[in-house]
C-alpha cells in the first residue's frame, strides 16, 4: 500500500548500532556512539531535492532525485532506502553508506545514489524481506509487474532488477516468502475499482504455485513475516 500526504515524506531509518553488551532492557538510552550512526532521510513533495539528516553533527546533505513527491522506504538491512516515485514509473534507490549489525557499524563510503534503478508503470508496493541477501520486491499496478532484486546488487556496477509479469494491471501488492514464492494479489474483475479480488502465489519467473480459492470484496493492506501473509478486505484479513 502506498500512501501519499502534500507534507513532506519520511523516513526515519538507519539505526541503531549497539556498542555495549547485549543486555534486555525496557528502555535504552542511546548512546553516543549510536547517536553518531543515526540518519534521517527527507523528500519534498513539492521539489526534487532528497536531504540527509545527522542528528549528531546537525549537518544536513542535499542530494537531487529525478523527480519531485517520491515516497521513501527504509530497506532491511538501514543502508538503503527505496525512492518510489508512482507518477513518473521510477525507483531509485539512495546508499548512506551506513550498514548496522547486531553490535557494530560498517561505514562502506559517502552517501550516493546507487547505480541500480527500476523503471515500470505505477511502482506501488515494496516489500522487503531476508532470505538470501536482503531481498527486495516492487509490485507495479501499471503493468502488474513484480520488480526483483537484493541489496547486494544495488551499487553492484551494471546490475539490472528483474521483472516478472504476474497478473493483469490492478492496484496490488507483494507478500514474499522465505522460501522465494510470492503471494500476489488477483485481479478477477467482479469488484468495479482497482482492488484485487483475490490472492495466488507465484515463484521467481511469475509461474503460478498455488491458484486462489477465496474471493473477497476488494483486498487493500498486507504484512507477512516470511512464513505467513496476511491481506486486509472490508469482511476482516
Amino acid at each position: 500500500m502506498n500512501t501519499r500526504s502534500p507534507r513532506l515524506l519520511l523516513v526515519l531509518s538507519f539505526l541503531l548500532a549497539i556498542f555495549t553488551s547485549c543486555q534486555k532492557e525496557s528502555d535504552v538510552t542511546p548512546s553516543e556512539k549510536e547517536m553518531a550512526y543515526s540518519r534521517l532521510l527527507v523528500t519534498d513533495a513539492d521539489g526534487s531535492t532528497v536531504s540527509l539528516i545527522n542528528p549528531s553533527s546537525q549537518k544536513i546533505q542535499e542530494f537531487q532525485a529525478r523527480f519531485s513527491g517520491s515516497t521513501l522506504y527504509a530497506t532491511r538491512s538501514g543502508r538503503y532506502a527505496a525512492v518510489v516515485n508512482y507518477a513518473n514509473n521510477l525507483v531509485q534507490f539512495f546508499d548512506t553508506g551506513i550498514e548496522a549489525h547486531e553490535d557494530h557499524v560498517h561505514v562502506l563510503g559517502q552517501p550516493k545514489w546507487s547505480s541500480l534503478i527500476s523503471e515500470a508503470p505505477k511502482p506501488t508496493h515494496v516489500f522487503f524481506w531476508n532470505s538470501g541477501g536482503n531481498r527486495i520486491a516492487i509490485f507495479n499496478d501499471g503493468d502488474a509487474t513484480l520488480t526483483l532484486t537484493t541489496e547486494y546488487d544495488l551499487s553492484a556496477p551494471g546490475a539490472k532488477a528483474a521483472n516478472v509479469k504476474v497478473d493483469v494491471p490492478h492496484h496490488g501488492a507483494v507478500v514474499a516468502f522465505s522460501n522465494n514464492t510470492f503471494a500476489v494479489t488477483q485481479k478477477d474483475g467482479t469488484v468495479s475499482s482497482t482492488l484485487p479480488e483475490r490472492v495466488k502465489i507465484v515463484d521467481a519467473n511469475g509461474n503460478v504455485v498455488k491458484t486462489s480459492v477465496l474471493a473477497t470484496k476488494g483486498i487493500h493492506g498486507d504484512a507477512g513475516n516470511g512464513d505467513v501473509a496476511l491481506f486486509g478486505h472490508p469482511e476482516g484479513i
